[in-house]
């Protein structure tokens, strides 16, 4: 790797997309802790039909959607990561 700079930057590219796919998976997940039921309460409150919503870390997704990675290389401003969904 230290001898071939762009291929060290496309592994840690593939390495920061693989992290920020397996943190997208979870949100969300049953391996996460449960809402407290007052945020239950108030998730399900939105709803047309109001009721219990238990879905950790998932109001908006906005905090999904946001997760990125940036590959920093010394002496070099940081490109743009890459988009994934």
């Amino acid at each position: 790797i230290q001898n071939n700079p762009v291929q060290a930057e496309k592994y840690l590219a593939r390495a920061g997309t693989i992290a920020v796919n397996a943190t997208k998976l979870m949100f969300g997940s049953s391996q996460l802790a449960p809402n407290a039921l007052s945020t239950q309460r108030r998730k399900g409150a939105k709803l047309k039909h109001p009721q219990l919503v238990n879905n950790p870390l998932i109001d908006t997704s906005s905090l999904r959607r946001a997760q990125t990675f940036v590959v920093r290389v010394m002496g070099r401003a940081p490109a743009e990561a890459p988009t994934t969904t």
